[in-house]
């Protein structure tokens, strides 16, 4: 019992060590959709919508590199000009399109989700450009929409290796692929995914994650909840 306790106080910290590694699955982020440009009411002009913004996933990508290219966390689009003498139809403010991995799904800071994004390409709003100026706002230009976003990394591999601590997982990545994951006889050696890819003859490619040993409560998705589309079950005898 002593040492089953023992075990289990370890697996609780598995989560910090694993915070601290360079690996990100979570990445939080304020967007705000432009503010319309100011109708003009002597001419009867419209302001210009303000921008909106989106995310937009793409292969080879990281959740580093979205934190890298956007470091100050706070994303605005552009600002819809105003109405005027020489441009009675005021322009719209710019987009931002905001590149993430593929397998990432968005939620708001209140918990509600957004969307997923699995596919390369696939694109989701995620702020709104305020409205114009125009008759129906008394020609003032609305703000546009402010919120928080978390991006969730889900789908990491298309092949995810799980088994118990010390099955072989990373000997195997190791042999099958161009990963170097740490290799040693005590359990848990791996606390962060490791990603390795296999390449074929033809050029085609499968990525292959080595997950965290499992752990007890896994089933109930006690453990890092990561994706990938198949699973390929290790165990050693």
């Amino acid at each position: 019992m002593v040492f089953f306790t023992h075990i289990l106080g370890y697996a609780k910290k598995l989560p910090r060590r694993y915070l601290r590694t360079g690996f990100i699955d979570t990445l939080r982020l304020h967007v705000k959709g432009g503010a319309g440009g100011s109708g003009s009411p002597r001419y009867g002009g419209r302001g210009g919508s303000g921008g909106n913004v989106y995310v937009v996933s793409k292969e080879e990508l990281t959740l580093n590199h979205v934190r890298k290219k956007w470091k100050e966390k706070n994303i605005h689009a552009g600002t819809g000009d105003n109405s005027s003498a020489k441009g009675i139809i005021g322009i719209p403010g710019s987009n931002i399109n905001i590149e993430i991995p593929c397998g990432i799904t968005v939620f708001d800071d209140n918990g509600l989700k957004l969307g997923e994004l699995n596919e390369e390409n696939s694109k989701l709003m995620v702020a709104k450009g305020g409205l114009g100026g125009c008759p129906e706002t008394q020609f003032c230009g609305r703000k546009g929409e402010s919120r928080t976003i978390i991006l969730d990394l889900k789908l990491i591999a298309d092949v995810g290796l799980v088994g118990f601590p010390n099955a072989g997982k990373s000997t195997f990545l190791h042999a099958m692929s161009n990963a170097r994951p740490k290799i040693a006889s005590y359990p848990f050696t791996t606390i962060k995914p490791q990603i390795g890819t296999m390449v074929y003859k033809d050029h085609r490619q499968i990525t292959v994650a080595d997950l965290p040993g499992l752990i007890e409560g896994a089933h109930a998705n006690i453990g890092m909840d990561i994706r990938t589309e198949l699973v390929w079950k290790l165990s050693s005898y």
